[in-house]
């Protein structure tokens, strides 16, 4: 994950308590899954801003930019709205 740019989080998913073929099981009980459907694994250890604290003195706000990667998938670039 960046903030503007500077690297502050680093996480990975291998220690996860469940594997992704449980958890696309448990997500398609009772329901169908479908192309396009995004399912998260919730919050990896390390990957939180908020368990990081203030980036340089502030936490992220209007303006700023935060990217999260993940080899494989791609990134998600949003910036940050008012």
């Amino acid at each position: 994950m960046t903030v503007n740019g500077r690297g502050v989080a680093h996480a990975d998913s291998e220690p996860m308590q469940f594997s992704w073929p449980e958890l696309v099981a448990h997500a398609a009980s009772g329901t169908r899954l479908r192309p396009g459907d995004v399912l998260g694994s919730g919050t990896l250890t390390g990957g939180c801003l908020l368990e990081l604290g203030p980036i340089d003195g502030h936490w992220i706000e209007p303006g700023d930019e935060v990217v999260l990667a993940a080899p494989g998938l791609g990134e998600l670039r949003t910036p940050v709205a008012a």
